[in-house]
């Protein structure tokens, strides 16, 4: 894959990292998921395990499942963010949700210049699309922080707690009952 011109190589003393060569094989690598088959599951822990994956979880640093698709969703009907060709910018109704009501520090999360501030990752499990970049991270973060998410130890699972069910009402409008009728109708 490097001799093809697919990956990067970076050398560090005897040790060599490797990195996709350009954002455009991410993308593309991303489309390649979508359509390659989903794999049964066959047991109990497995079903489990899909499940918690699904609702909630970190994609890198960010937040993605079906909560991560939500508030993406939501942050754009409230106006925090702009969704115009692909491309996300930051609304005019950024900073008094994120950064006066929540406390999202976003600046501490801007100091990489290979990152943009925000992006959008195609979800593998909704097949729509969550908020990744900076903003995406910083404000994972700041879920955290508040203990609407709780991390699991051994995954990148993320547990919901019911003071991050009430939060995401009153700052997202996404309720437990309408996230289990919009995964419901999605397809397999």
């Amino acid at each position: 894959m490097h001799a093809a011109g697919l990956l990067a190589v970076e050398r560090h003393g005897r040790h060599r990292y490797y990195r996709l060569a350009c954002p455009h094989l991410g993308t593309l690598t991303e489309l390649l998921a979508q359509l390659a088959p989903r794999r049964p599951v066959r047991s109990l822990r497995g079903a489990r395990a899909a499940s918690g994956l699904s609702l909630a979880r970190t994609c890198y640093d960010h937040l993605a499942g079906d909560i991560g698709v939500a508030v993406c969703e939501s942050l754009q009907t409230l106006r925090v963010i702009t969704i115009s060709d692909g491309r996300v910018g930051l609304g005019h109704r950024h900073d008094d949700l994120l950064t006066k009501q929540l406390g999202v520090d976003l600046h501490a999360f801007r100091g990489d210049r290979r990152r943009p501030d925000a992006r959008l990752c195609l979800d593998w499990t909704a097949r729509r699309h969550h908020l990744a970049g900076a903003l995406g991270a910083a404000l994972t973060h700041r879920l955290v922080e508040l203990g609407w998410l709780h991390r699991h130890p051994s995954t990148r699972a993320l547990a919901i707690t019911s003071n991050g069910w009430a939060g995401f009402e009153t700052y997202f409008g996404i309720t437990k009952e309408q996230l289990a009728e919009d995964v419901i109708r999605l397809p397999a």
